[in-house]
């Protein structure tokens, strides 16, 4: 645990968090902007909230210049990586591996947009993902697909959800919950591999 995370944990109750996130509303809006720049999308609110106030707290401590920049970053990416695991796993997404029927239904569910779904998954991480990974991340881009919420102009949060479960799958099921929970967050990979490939603009 990051040292300033000790030291918040330690010496703040809850209430003290939640007096603090009283106090400044306008950070909720800041907080839930850098949970969307560290993980690219803003998961459900049961997901998130238990997480929120510590956010806030080091938001308003940057703000004060109460703490640096770069241990403000180093703090709230932990924070989002708490976020990012729990959204993986209350959504299910690394509860089991896929069966029969999973894959039977990867080939007809909108089957008119299963190359479509799985090129972008791939050049999003710069690498072709094994099937036991990617099938429900590459569902799920189908269906965005369908309601054309996806667009050829730059990444979008819907981008971002799907290359983070085919990623943290495959460190799952690779290395075990514990290197998955510290595994680096994907949409850092992914901006870095567009940054440099020139393969989509840049959105946050």
């Amino acid at each position: 645990m990051p040292l300033a995370d000790k030291h918040i944990e330690g010496t703040l109750s809850w209430n003290d968090l939640e007096a603090n996130a009283k106090a400044y509303p306008e950070n909720e809006k800041n907080s839930l902007l850098w949970i969307k720049f560290f993980l690219g999308y803003i998961p459900k609110p049961h997901i998130y909230v238990p997480h929120l106030a510590f956010i806030q707290a080091f938001d308003t401590q940057l703000s004060a210049s109460a703490i640096e920049k770069d241990v403000f970053y180093e703090e709230v990416e932990f924070h989002v990586k708490k976020i990012r695991n729990d959204d993986m796993k209350q959504g299910n997404w690394i509860s089991s591996e896929y069966q029969q029927d999973d894959y039977e239904y990867y080939e007809t569910f909108l089957a008119q947009y299963k190359q479509q779904a799985r090129s972008r998954l791939c050049t999003m991480l710069g690498y072709e993902p094994k099937l036991e990974y990617s099938l429900g991340a590459e569902v799920m881009l189908r269906q965005f697909f369908q309601f054309e919420y996806l667009s050829a102009d730059g990444l979008m949060p819907e981008d971002y959800k799907a290359a983070t479960i085919a990623w943290y799958r495959e460190i799952y099921f690779e290395h075990g919950a514990e290197g998955a929970e510290d595994s680096e967050l994907a949409k850092r990979h992914i901006d870095y591999s567009a940054k440099i490939n020139r393969i989509f603009p840049l959105t946050i």
